[in-house]
């Protein structure tokens, strides 16, 4: 039997997680209307944080591409995944509009480290030939997230929207970090 290049191990577990990033990013709308209900606020109030969430992602996208440039991706996926476990169990226990913003802040910066620059550089290292596809196998984690979101609503539905966010940032905790101990920053790690 051959052995396996280690390199698809890398591009499975950066899919993996990519997959869940993408159910964290775009599952958050099954917890919108929980929220407007619960603590009364506005749409708007609600779509800011988002917004901003994905304005301080693209802001901080290049310096997560040269952290995990300078100091390697499995170190800059296991912070992600850290600070953005963190930021979900934040949001489960927000009571004013402030402390959901600081929370929203925390996430992205955690999304920042989880985001396509910092895998696709993973996988950028291992690969000369199958470069593409092993690239396009990878970012296809986050289209594929569509087909998890349900279970997301479904979480929120069963439990509400504060325990549905604690499970989901002790999940990113639980998906992320073990994954991230797979992915070996460049195949000189392996010999």
């Amino acid at each position: 039997m051959a052995k396996v290049f280690y390199g698809w191990w890398v591009v499975t577990f950066s899919s993996i997680i990519a997959l869940w990033t993408g159910v964290l990013f775009y599952g958050f709308t099954a917890f919108v209307g929980p929220l407007v209900h619960d603590l009364g606020w506005s749409y708007f109030q609600i779509s800011l944080a988002a917004s901003i969430r994905s304005c301080e992602f693209g802001i901080l996208a290049p310096m997560a591409g040269y952290f995990a440039d300078r100091w390697g991706v499995r170190p800059v996926i296991l912070w992600g995944g850290l600070v953005c476990g963190a930021g979900l169990i934040f949001l489960s226990r927000v009571e004013t509009l402030a402390m959901f913003y600081l929370g929203f802040v925390v996430l992205s910066i955690g999304f920042s480290g989880l985001g396509q620059a910092v895998v696709v550089t993973g996988i950028a290292h291992w690969f000369r030939q199958h470069l593409g596809k092993a690239v396009g196998i990878t970012i296809a984690g986050y289209g594929a997230s569509g087909l998890v979101v349900p279970l997301i609503v479904y979480l929120v539905a069963e439990s509400g929207w504060r325990m549905g966010l604690l499970i989901t940032g002790l999940l990113t905790w639980l998906i992320v970090l073990p994954s991230s101990w797979v992915i070996k920053s460049h195949p000189e790690a392996c010999g």
